[in-house]
């Protein structure tokens, strides 16, 4: 009973020398893949007073085409910027017309706020679980003052814009000939 419990005790010697096997390939954390990463290529150059050859004193000439090679992750931080938006108008000669050039696209009309901005609010709140008042935080720290109110009206407006979303969703799955579904209970 204790055998089939517990199985072979795993504390056992073997008898006789094991047979040197082929190690098997190392997996784990090595670097993984990040495809998804933009790449920002930073050049580092010796300053005039190193390029001075350290026994003989000439100075050094650049290797065309040769570097040191090094790859590491970083952060750059999230900014929040005011975008000022020139409308650049128009008139004919005949001074019978006069067309201003569409902006972007509003999340209401004389919105404050894009739309970016709202889906960043939205996407932090449902998918992070970022509550308002600790985006407010963030914010501030980063330099942007508002409210959790106004996050919460943004949100709103975004909603407004996406409410069809889920029955175009329902319609596309609906629409498949073969519909997948996990019924665990």
């Amino acid at each position: 009973m204790r055998e089939r419990m517990f199985g072979a005790s795993s504390e056992k010697r073997p008898s006789a020398p094991a047979a040197p096997r082929d190690p098997a390939p190392q997996t784990g954390h090595g670097p993984r893949e990040q495809p998804q990463l933009r790449i920002a290529d930073v050049i580092h150059v010796l300053d005039d007073a190193d390029r001075t050859c350290p026994k003989c004193g000439k100075p050094l000439e650049e290797c065309k085409g040769q570097y040191e090679e090094s790859e590491e992750i970083d952060v750059i931080e999230r900014q929040f910027v005011i975008r000022k938006h020139h409308r650049r108008k128009y008139r004919c000669s005949c001074n019978g017309c006069i067309e201003t050039a569409p902006g972007p696209m509003k999340l209401f009309p004389g919105s404050r706020y894009s739309i970016d901005f709202a889906i960043e609010v939205a996407a932090s709140k449902y998918l992070d679980h970022a509550p308002l008042e600790r985006q407010v935080r963030t914010m501030a720290r980063e330099g942007l003052i508002d409210d959790s109110r106004t996050l919460w009206d943004v949100i709103e407006h975004l909603a407004r814009i996406v409410k069809d979303l889920p029955e175009a969703i329902a319609a596309h799955v609906l629409a498949s000939v073969v519909i997948g579904a996990d019924e665990t209970r």
